[in-house]
């Protein structure tokens, strides 16, 4: 496992990358290269934020559609909180706040809006990740009705803006495509 940037002729025998930046499409880049050397390697991210702000819609949407929609395998964010980088540790470190999204207690943690956002759009990966998969297997459907209804889903998916639409949209689309998918392939005829 290396913490680093896709580096050319020195990451070719990794089993895992974890990527300083949130996912985007010029990173996108890096991860496919990674994957086109490494096809059994995973690749993470961490870091801008590390946790924090209080914007659960950035969070929901960095750890979730957009780490999909570019092809990573997972968050590693291994910085939720630690005890001296909090809102009280402020009037002497006011530059830390940004990396805490959960607060500690005495034998638990605290979760705050940032927290919520993540958990979020690790459920909206579940939700699209379901939804590939029912498409997948519609695709090796004989029946054309089945089959394009497979497509359709993955188009859904692939044509999805993560910066502009609402990622409450992304997840209610998702339910219906899979409720579509199971229908269509509970009643294909030709299994």
């Amino acid at each position: 496992m290396a913490s680093t940037t896709s580096k050319p002729r020195y990451l070719f025998a990794l089993d895992f990358m974890n990527m300083p930046c949130a996912p985007d499409e010029i990173r996108a880049r890096e991860i496919a290269r990674f994957h086109s050397s490494n096809p059994d390697g995973i690749a993470c991210w961490y870091a801008t934020p590390h946790t924090g702000p209080e914007n659960p819609d950035y969070m929901r949407r960095t750890h979730g559609i957009y780490a999909y929609l570019f092809n990573y395998d997972g968050s590693a964010n291994y910085c939720l909180y630690r005890a001296d980088w909090n809102d009280w540790a402020g009037p002497y470190e006011p530059f830390l706040r940004g990396l805490l999204c959960v607060y500690a207690t005495r034998d638990s943690v605290l979760d705050t809006l940032a927290w919520e956002g993540i958990r979020e759009g690790l459920d909206d990966v579940r939700y699209a990740t379901l939804l590939k998969e029912k498409a997948m297997e519609a695709l090796k459907s004989p029946s054309s009705e089945v089959y394009f209804t497979g497509r359709e889903a993955l188009n859904f998916i692939a044509y999805f803006d993560p910066y502009r639409d609402s990622a409450d949209l992304f997840r209610m689309e998702c339910i219906d495509w899979i409720l579509k998918l199971d229908e269509a392939l509970k009643g294909d005829k030709t299994k």
